[in-house]
């Protein structure tokens, strides 16, 4: 039985964050970890926020990681909410990573809510289940699949009600859609 398959980079404090520099070391040290990973039968992940879109000194985080990262040794888990805040159409984005994003989170975003690179400044009821905002599933979901996402997972950080009802909103939307 595999128990586990993926390690995941789930988020950098704001403190640890710096210029592009330390975005290239980063990536650095991600490889490292990423081959040290693979030795061990697993495949690192590196989960983006809408903080690696925003625009700083000429270049952006996101595209700094995304040419130092190996993509034999580190892979990408998407977030389709967190790229359409940081600006990107999801769908075009989820293509232009073919080969290189395996695991997708799926929640929606409400209707208006504005481009923000500060993730903590996003109000809570921005946070959408899937099919109850403004994103496309559909072309999310045949974008995903054209470019090999393995596995999909529903997750809000933020939920109105009950996270179960939540979930479960979800997960009868993404059932209900024709791909």
């Amino acid at each position: 039985m595999e128990v586990l398959r993926y390690m995941v980079i789930s988020y950098l404090m704001p403190s640890e964050r710096g210029g592009l520099d330390f975005y290239r070391s980063f990536a650095d040290k991600m490889n490292r970890a990423g081959e040290a990973a693979a030795k061990a039968g697993l495949t690192l992940c590196y989960h983006h926020h809408s903080f690696e879109f925003a625009p700083v000194s000429g270049g952006r985080p996101i595209d700094v990681l995304l040419e130092r990262f190996d993509p034999k040794l580190v892979k990408i888990e998407g977030d389709v909410f967190w790229m359409k805040a940081g600006g990107e159409d999801p769908a075009a984005k989820i293509r232009r990573l073919t080969g290189r994003i395996v695991l997708v989170h799926l929640k929606d975003v409400a209707p208006g809510t504005p481009v923000t690179y500060q993730e903590m400044k996003v109000p809570k009821e921005a946070f959408r289940e899937a099919g109850s905002g403004s994103l496309d599933f559909p072309a999310i979901l045949r974008a995903c699949a054209e470019a090999g996402v393995k596995h999909y997972l529903v997750e809000q950080d933020h939920c109105a009600g009950s996270p179960l009802d939540s979930i479960a909103k979800s997960y009868r939307y993404l059932r209900s859609v024709e791909v």
